[in-house]
C-alpha cells in the first residue's frame, strides 16, 4: 500500500483536489463526497508514507495557514455550545485541507498544468448551464436585469465569478501557446464573459487586475498602459451604461447600504462590547435569534 501511494501519491491528490474544485460549480452532494475521499487519502498519506509531506521551503506557508485555523478554534472554545460550533468548524475544513494539499503535492507548473484543463472545461460547462437558465429565466420575463443573472448561475454568483477568472489565468499561464490562437482566444472570450456574467464586483475589479498584470507581463510598457486604460475604459464603460451595475457599484461606498462596510462595521461593535477584546466573543450571536451577519444592525 505505501509502495502504491508513493508512486501514484501526485497523481491521485491533484486529480481528487480539481475533481473538488470542478465539482463544486454543480451540487453540493459530489464535492462533499469528494472532500471526504481527498482529506481520507491525504491523512492516509501522511500516516503511511515515510517521506515528509511538506518541504523545508513550505514551513513559513504553513504557519501563515495556522493563523486563520488559531482563530477559528478560538471562537470555538468561546462559545457555551461547543458540539454546534465544533461542526460549524468542520464544514470550513476545505478552507485548510485545499491549500494543504497543493502545498504539498503541487511543486511545478507542470504538474498544475496537467490538472487544470478538468477545471477549465467545467467552467465552461458552468457557463453553458448558466446561459441556459438565464433564457428560460428571460423568457418569463423578458427584460435582461441584474438579478436574472444572479438567479442563473449554477451556484452564487459571486464565487461563480471567481471560478471563471481562476479558469482564465490557467488558460492563459498554460494553454496560450499550446493551443490554436483561434481556440485560445474563442475561450479567452467565453470565460471573460461568464466573469461578466456573474456581476460580481469583486470579480470584475480582479478580472481588470489580472488583465493589467498579463498586458505588462507580455507587451511593451507603451502597448500594456495603452491596453489597460482601454480595458478600464471599457470596464467603467459597461458599469455606468448598466443602471443596476451602476447602483451595485456606487453603493458599496454608503456605510448604509454596503453589505461589506456593514459586516465591518458590526465586527467593530462586537469587539467593543465583548468582554475580552483579544479573544473576542465566540460565536454565541447565533443563540441571540439570528444567524445573519446583518443581525447587530
Amino acid at each position: 500500500m505505501r509502495k502504491f501511494l508513493d508512486k501514484h501519491s501526485t497523481s491521485i491528490i491533484l486529480s481528487l483536489l480539481f475533481l473538488y474544485l470542478s465539482t463544486a460549480y454543480f451540487s453540493l452532494a459530489l464535492p462533499n463526497i469528494v472532500i471526504i475521499v481527498l482529506m481520507s487519502v491525504f491523512i492516509g498519506y501522511a500516516i503511511i508514507s515515510k517521506k515528509k509531506v511538506f518541504s523545508r521551503k513550505n514551513y513559513r506557508y504553513l504557519w501563515l495557514l495556522a493563523i486563520p485555523v488559531l482563530i477559528v478554534f478560538s471562537m470555538v472554545f468561546h462559545s457555551s455550545n461547543f458540539y454546534f460550533f465544533l461542526s460549524k468548524l468542520l464544514q470550513k475544513s476545505p478552507t485548510l485541507l485545499i491549500p494543504l494539499a497543493s502545498l504539498a503535492f503541487i511543486n511545478s507548473k507542470t504538474a498544475l498544468k496537467k490538472y487544470a484543463g478538468v477545471f477549465i472545461y467545467a467552467s465552461l460547462l458552468a457557463l453553458a448551464i448558466s446561459s441556459y437558465h438565464l433564457l428560460e429565466l428571460y423568457r418569463e420575463k423578458p427584460v435582461f436585469e441584474r438579478w436574472l443573472f444572479e438567479k442563473a448561475t449554477v451556484f452564487q454568483h459571486l464565487y461563480f465569478g471567481i471560478y471563471q477568472l481562476v479558469a482564465l489565468v490557467f488558460l492563459i499561464e498554460f494553454y496560450r501557446k499550446s493551443i490554436p490562437k483561434y481556440a485560445f482566444y474563442l475561450l479567452f472570450i467565453a470565460l471573460s464573459l461568464g466573469v461578466v456574467f456573474s456581476t460580481s464586483r469583486i470579480a470584475y475589479i480582479l478580472y481588470i487586475l489580472v488583465l493589467g498584470l498579463y498586458m505588462f507581463r507580455y507587451f511593451s510598457t507603451r502597448k500594456a498602459l495603452i491596453f489597460s486604460v482601454l480595458l478600464l475604459i471599457a470596464g467603467l464603460g459597461v458599469v455606468s451604461g448598466i443602471p443596476q451595475l451602476r447602483q451595485k457599484f456606487t453603493k458599496s461606498f454608503d456605510p448604509e447600504t454596503s453589505p461589506r462596510l456593514i459586516i465591518w462595521k458590526n465586527t467593530l461593535l462586537v469587539l467593543q462590547k465583548t468582554e475580552n477584546t483579544l479573544w473576542g466573543t465566540g460565536l454565541d450571536y447565533y443563540k441571540d435569534g439570528g444567524t445573519d451577519v446583518y443581525w447587530l444592525k
